[in-house]
């Protein structure tokens, strides 16, 4: 076999894929694995878009939470990307200020003051304005003020309020109640916020 000509250029070859498949097989160490990941995920990010023709929006909450390893992905991503892609995520804060620069902190590579909204719970009378438009009928005053506190200045939270009380389950907004209770509802609205999607969704 070693004298068929083009043989040993072949065996190289051969020789440098399993190396590079060795090395993507078992990577070496922990910046590996995860870049790695971050690198499908990247991928597949760009075969949605290139599959659906349309921009993809990578919508990201509670980033106050997570860890320097998502914002290292949201980074690399951020960078890379070669297709239509907005990132939108959502950062609790005490102030603008601290907000700004907790998020500056977490991604220097990528952010612009342009970059930031900021926004504030709604009051109460706009919460009222709000439950006025949810309701699809007459409800009393001390169930509207159980809305408004259960809102707590959030319109979805306000609007999944309306739906329990409209299906009898207005017990469930007990700003009182214990954890227990509360993990319930949460439960309750994560279900029907599901059952509204779509397959596509």
């Amino acid at each position: 076999v070693a004298d068929i000509p083009g043989m040993s250029m072949v065996a190289f070859g051969i020789k440098v894929g399993m190396t590079i498949f060795e090395s993507r097989r078992t990577p070496r160490s922990g910046s590996d694995v995860l870049n790695r990941n971050f690198e499908f995920i990247l991928q597949l990010l760009q075969q949605i878009e290139q599959k659906r023709d349309k921009p993809v929006l990578l919508a990201l909450d509670d980033l106050h939470l997570a860890s320097a390893t998502t914002y290292a992905l949201i980074e690399y991503i951020a960078t890379r990307i070669s297709t239509r892609l907005l990132v939108l995520g959502t950062w609790r804060a005490d102030s603008v200020s601290d907000g700004k620069a907790r998020v500056r902190e977490a991604l220097p590579r990528m952010v612009r003051g342009d970059r930031f909204v900021h926004l504030s719970p709604l009051s109460d009378a706009q919460m009222w304005q709000l439950l006025k438009r949810f309701c699809t009928r007459s409800i009393g005053y001390s169930l509207s003020e159980a809305l408004i506190d259960f809102g707590r200045g959030l319109p979805g939270v306000l609007e999944e309020g309306v739906r329990l009380v409209e299906t009898g389950e207005e017990a469930l907004l007990d700003a009182e109640c214990d954890a227990d209770a509360a993990r319930v509802t949460l439960d309750v609205l994560t279900a029907r916020q599901l059952e509204r999607l779509s397959a596509d969704e």
